[in-house]
C-alpha cells in the first residue's frame, strides 16, 4: 500500500511539474524569440523556460541557461536530460560574470532577480558584454518588482527601456 500511494505522489508531482512547464511556455511565447536565436537564461534557478526556450528557438538556435546556484545547475540538468534538449547549455556563473564570451546572445531572459542583485550595474554590463549589438534584454518581474526593474534600467546609461507589459520590461 504505501509503495502506490508513493507512486500516486511521484505521478502527481510530475504532473505538477509539467503543468509549470506548460504555464512557462505561455509565459516565454510573449517574448520576440525566433529560430536559430541564441538565448541567455540568466539566473534560471528551476529551469522551468528550458524546454519552452529550446522549442521557440529550434534546433539551429542556443539556449544557455546561467546559474549562480549548484543545486538549480543539478535541476537544469536533469530537465535538459529528461526532455532531450540537445540545443540547451547549463553553466555556472556569478550574478556578475556569466562566463560567457562576448557578443554570443541575441536575447537575454532575467527574472525579478534582478531587482534583489546589490550592484545592477555589473549585472547591465554583464548583460551588455553578452548580446550583440542587435541584442534585447527580457526582465520578467512580478508587480511587486516591476517598478525597481524599471528603476534600475533607467539609472544606467547603456540601456533604453523600449517597452514595459504587465509582468516583464523590454530594454535595448
Amino acid at each position: 500500500m504505501e509503495k502506490v500511494e508513493h507512486s500516486s505522489r511521484s505521478i502527481l508531482l510530475g504532473v505538477i511539474k509539467e503543468e509549470l512547464l506548460d504555464k512557462s511556455a505561455n509565459q516565454i511565447s510573449r517574448f520576440d524569440l525566433r529560430d536559430g536565436m541564441t538565448v541567455v537564461d540568466y539566473t534560471c534557478c528551476s529551469g522551468k523556460n528550458l524546454k519552452a526556450l529550446s522549442d521557440m528557438v529550434g534546433v539551429d538556435g542556443e539556449v544557455i541557461a546561467v546559474d549562480i546556484d549548484p543545486r538549480g545547475i543539478k535541476t537544469q540538468k536533469k530537465i535538459a536530460s529528461r526532455h532531450k534538449l540537445k540545443n540547451v547549455e547549463i553553466c555556472y556563473g556569478t550574478e556578475y560574470d556569466s562566463t560567457l564570451p562576448d557578443d554570443i546572445a541575441d536575447v537575454v531572459i532575467v527574472s525579478d532577480l534582478f531587482c534583489k542583485t546589490r550592484r545592477p550595474g555589473l549585472m547591465l554590463s554583464e548583460f551588455r558584454r553578452i548580446l550583440k549589438n542587435t541584442g534585447t534584454v527580457y526582465v520578467d518581474v512580478n508587480d511587486k518588482s516591476m517598478e525597481e526593474a524599471i528603476k534600475r534600467f533607467e539609472e544606467s546609461s547603456i540601456w533604453t527601456i523600449v517597452s514595459r507589459h504587465k509582468s516583464y520590461i523590454v530594454c535595448k
